[in-house]
């Protein structure tokens, strides 16, 4: 792997937020690293010119591919209100079992397209 690849993947995972945080089936992920600054991206895929859809691809391309079902919602399935509520529920019961990531989430970042 190139320096520039390792480089560009370690931006990557200062953003990416790990799937057990939003999915509350699953087991909690040991990270190595904790991100510095977690994304959750809303886009409306059925905006205008097609700008939505293509931000949707472009954001699924970019982000961790592991990660992308639990990171990226398109507005067309799931509001962003009902996103952020089991988002929240999910870290405050991850926080009461002692879970580091939801401890230590210093930033959460919400990205929403028009």
């Amino acid at each position: 792997m190139a320096s520039s690849d390792l480089e560009s993947d370690q931006f990557i995972k200062q953003f990416c937020m790990p799937n057990y945080i939003l999915v509350s089936d699953l087991e909690a992920d040991h990270l190595p690293d904790l991100p510095e600054c977690p994304i959750l991206v809303f886009v409306n895929s059925r905006s205008g010119d097609q700008l939505g859809a293509d931000l949707l691809i472009t954001y699924r391309f970019i982000l961790n591919k592991n990660q992308v079902k639990a990171v990226v919602f398109d507005l067309g399935e799931e509001a962003p209100e009902s996103a952020l509520r089991r988002l929240y529920f999910n870290l405050e019961m991850l926080k009461v079992q002692g879970d580091e990531f939801a401890l230590t989430l210093p930033y959460l970042k919400i990205i929403a397209s028009p």
